[in-house]
C-alpha cells in the first residue's frame, strides 16, 4: 500500500510512518525543514508549508504518476487564546494550517488518490461542539470544527471515486502538544489509529471517529 503522511517529522506523524513502515508498506512523508529521524521503506518530501499553495503543488508534481492508497493530513499547530486577549496573526495561523491546509492538500492531491482509497485527517475531539465542557482554546477548537465540517463535505463530494474520508481524534497523546502528562502514548495512539483505518469500510466515510474506534459526537 502507498501511503502518504502530510505533517510527519514528530510525534504521532514520525511514529505512522515508523509502525507502517514496520508493516512493509512504501511510505511517503512530508516535513516542514530539512532534517528528519525516519525508518526504513520511507520516502521523505522536505520543505513542504501546507500554508502555502505553491509548496502542495509542487509536492503534488513531485508525486510525479505515483497513486496513493492512504493520505493522511497531520499537520497541525495550537494556540490556547484567552476571552479577550484576541492575537489576530495567531488566530489565523492556526486556521490557516489545520483547516484551510487540509483543504489544500484534499484540492490539490485528490488526483492522487487511487479509487477506494481512504483520506484521514487528524483532527480533535477538540473540535466537537457537543464534546465541549471546558471552553477555551478557542482557534484550536474552531479550527478543528472546521476541519471536520471539510471531512463531512470530501466524504460526499469523493463519494463517486469511493474514497473513504475518515476524520481521526488521536486520543490525548503524550506530544509536543499533548504534553507529559497525557493518557496516552504515541506508540498507543497509532496503533489504535491504524486499526481503525485498516477496519474502516464505506459506510464509515465522514464519520469522526476516537483512535479507539467509537464515534464521536460533532
Amino acid at each position: 500500500m502507498n501511503i502518504l503522511i502530510i505533517g510527519a517529522s514528530r510525534g504521532i506523524g514520525q511514529e505512522l510512518a515508523r509502525q507502517y513502515s514496520n508493516l512493509d508498506h512504501n511510505v511517503n512523508i512530508t516535513i516542514r525543514g530539512k532534517n528528519h529521524d525516519v525508518t526504513r521503506n520511507v520516502t521523505v518530501f522536505s520543505e513542504v508549508d501546507v500554508t502555502c499553495f505553491d509548496s502542495i503543488q509542487k509536492l503534488a508534481n513531485s508525486l510525479d504518476d505515483k497513486s496513493i492508497d492512504l493520505l493522511i493530513y497531520n499537520a497541525g499547530i495550537w494556540r490556547d487564546e484567552v476571552l479577550g486577549e484576541l492575537n489576530d496573526k495567531s488566530f489565523l495561523e492556526t486556521f490557516n494550517t489545520n483547516a484551510v491546509g487540509a483543504f489544500r492538500v484534499a484540492s490539490l492531491l485528490k488526483d492522487k488518490l487511487k479509487t477506494n482509497g481512504t483520506l484521514a485527517l487528524m483532527t480533535s475531539k477538540m473540535g466537537s461542539i457537543g464534546d465541549n465542557s471546558s471552553g477555551g482554546r478557542y482557534s484550536y477548537r474552531m479550527s478543528k470544527a472546521a476541519m471536520n465540517a471539510l471531512g463531512k463535505s470530501l466524504s460526499i463530494d469523493l463519494k463517486d471515486r469511493d474514497i473513504k474520508v475518515l476524520m481521526m481524534h488521536p486520543g490525548w497523546v503524550q506530544t509536543d502538544m499533548g504534553g507529559p502528562n497525557a493518557h496516552l502514548t504515541v506508540e498507543e495512539s497509532v496503533k489504535g489509529i491504524i486499526n481503525v483505518i485498516q477496519k474502516s469500510a464505506p459506510k464509515d466515510s465522514g464519520k469522526f471517529f476516537n483512535y479507539d474506534g467509537t464515534v464521536i459526537s460533532w
